[in-house]
């Protein structure tokens, strides 16, 4: 029978153990940050584009106001102004004012 002889001294399992962890980390980081680096571009891409589509939404705003010129609504006022009508006070007699009138 075959048998694979494999040597192994001390020295180098420590130092396997104590190593790859570190080179593991390493790579981690390297990839974690490639990836935060990503992440910025693509939120400065997300913040200008929001911004360029208030700016076109502003633009739109100013172009309807602007065609719209005044608007044809009534404009109603809550506050009693002094020119408004004074109207006499209501009859309180059980046959009506039309019946008065009539008299």
């Amino acid at each position: 029978m075959l048998a694979i002889i494999i040597k192994l001294d001390l020295i180098w399992v420590i130092a396997g153990i104590i190593i790859l962890p570190i080179i593991g980390f390493m790579f981690r980081f390297s990839k974690k940050s490639l990836e935060k680096k990503r992440i910025e571009v693509l939120e400065r891409e997300m913040v200008e584009s929001h911004a360029e589509i208030l700016a076109l939404q502003e633009q739109i705003a100013t172009m309807q106001s602007a065609a719209s010129g005044t608007s044809d609504a009534p404009v109603v006022s809550l506050k009693e102004s002094s020119s408004s009508k004074k109207y006499p006070p209501k009859d309180s007699g059980s046959t009506g004012g039309a019946l008065k009138l009539l008299l």
